[in-house]
């Protein structure tokens, strides 16, 4: 939603829901090596969403199960971010070296 509100068209939508990001994370592993006759690849889909703060992210997903070695029941994830470049932005959000000139890198 911030980039269809900032590049593409805003729709007038409330700033909560201009502020949601949906996401899917896909995370996939293959044995390669002693491994028996059971399923080699397990892995999980997860679809969510974000919510973009100031100085915070907020995020939920589900953890889908792609086959049965991987497992049967759907589960949930839940993440926070604090940006500590924006809540301290004089302390913690300085870089740790700076350059020679004195100026601050470009990010």
């Amino acid at each position: 939603m911030p980039y269809l509100k900032a590049r593409v068209q805003g729709l007038s939508l409330p700033e909560f829901v201009s502020r949601l990001v949906p996401i899917t994370e896909l995370s996939f592993k293959i044995e390669t090596s002693n491994f028996d006759e059971n399923e080699r690849t397990t892995g999980t889909i997860n679809p969510g969403l974000l919510y973009l703060a100031n100085k915070y992210q907020l995020g939920v997903e589900a953890i889908i199960p792609i086959n049965r070695a991987s497992g049967d029941g759907i589960g949930v994830i839940g993440n926070l971010h604090f940006f500590l470049e924006d809540i301290f932005p004089s302390s913690l959000g300085r870089p740790l070296f700076a350059s020679a000139s004195g100026e601050h890198p470009e990010h």
